[in-house]
């Protein structure tokens, strides 16, 4: 019994949660190219098969592309993420993309020029994309080396508050003891189940992190969280967290509206830039009073940007209309038929913005 394992399974067990929350869903065993020892789940690579910590399908492909599936590392460490990790998971990346089976009999067939069978083969094939996961955040050099090999980051940072992430710091072996040894293997299994009704299945694992103060705190504020947010995609492939500002409006128009597409302003305050929002406009777009905002933290690389420029007016409005013209919002699965909302950026609210700035730069 440990303590990392524990804090481990609980990183894939939230992760996972994350993506069943956006529509993704579990990737089958198929016990050859992939498969299952001693509760954990292997995916075969060039070189060797690799535990796999998070696998998923998501909710939509691109077509003419193989169909990619998501695979997250999973660092439960307390310090910031080293670059190691980010260089082991592009080898992780092609040694399981390089994956090919070839024996003697696929060999032999391609002599034959005039042969009736492919000498490959078949299966359905997938791209498979490797990011890492982790409590905290990455160093800037394991930043660098993902950005420039394509390798998405997640920190729970960026979601969970500081309070909730103290408290998973905060388990350690003498907390583990107090479970003892059934309760914590329950615990872990439970974990490290992959099923998206995993809960359904596990009765005596809730009912030991019921008993247990840190784990059910844990564990709740987490649900209150994913409940209160939804989760996007912007233009450079980067997730943000939207929570809907009640103070703004009543009502949610994600909730409450039949629509699936939406107009949109952004905005930030000066007591704190990098906090971000974007305005909905509920009815036609050009009434600026029917609306409802939804607060977000900038993405690493673009809050780099905007840092840098010292939070330069204009900049801001060049780096709404470069990362921020369409976003895709996950629906927390409203409809399987149509699993995205749809945020354009008003261009007339931008341009006009635009000029405006130009004019007080102009008469300053």
């Amino acid at each position: 019994m440990s303590a990392s394992a524990l804090k481990g399974k609980l990183l894939e067990f939230f992760v996972r949660r994350i993506f069943f929350n956006c529509g993704f869903t579990e990737v089958k065993a198929d016990g050859i190219y992939m498969f299952e020892n001693q509760g954990l789940f292997f995916i075969n690579g060039k070189g060797a098969a690799h535990d796999a910590d998070v696998l998923m399908d998501p909710p939509v492909q691109i077509p003419f592309a193989y169909p990619f599936r998501l695979l997250f590392e999973c660092k439960s460490y307390e310090s910031k993420v080293r670059i190691s990790v980010a260089r082991n998971a592009l080898g992780l990346r092609e040694d399981i993309n390089a994956f090919e089976i070839v024996t003697l009999e696929t060999i032999a067939k391609r002599k034959n020029n005039r042969r009736a069978e492919y000498a490959i083969e078949n299966r359905r094939r997938h791209f498979y994309q490797v990011g890492v996961a982790a409590l905290h955040s990455f160093t800037p050099s394991a930043v660098e080396f993902a950005a420039n090999n394509k390798i998405p980051l997640f920190s729970l940072e960026w979601l969970l508050p500081q309070s909730v992430l103290s408290k998973i710091d905060s388990i350690d072996d003498a907390l583990v003891q107090t479970l003892g040894t059934m309760s914590y293997s329950r615990i872990k299994k439970y974990f490290g189940d992959r099923r998206k009704d995993a809960r359904d299945h596990h009765a005596e694992a809730l009912s030991g992190i019921g008993s247990n103060q840190l784990l059910r705190e844990i564990i709740s504020e987490f649900d209150e969280t994913l409940r209160s947010i939804y989760i996007g995609i912007i233009e450079t492939g980067d997730l943000i967290f939207l929570k809907f500002n009640s103070e703004s409006s009543r009502r949610d128009p994600f909730l409450d509206s039949e629509r699936f597409s939406f107009r949109a302003a952004i905005h930030w305050r000066l007591q704190n830039p990098e906090l971000w929002s974007f305005q909905i406009f509920t009815n036609d777009y050009n009434d600026r009073n029917g609306s409802a905002f939804y607060d977000f933290f900038l993405p690493k690389s673009i809050s780099v940007k905007w840092r840098k420029s010292e939070y330069d007016k204009m900049q801001a409005l060049n780096l709404k209309g470069e990362f921020f013209s369409r976003i895709f919002i996950f629906n927390k699965e409203r409809s399987t038929d149509f699993p995205f909302y749809l945020i354009n950026l008003d261009e007339e609210w931008l341009n006009s913005s635009r000029d405006i700035l130009n004019i007080e730069e102009s008469e300053s």
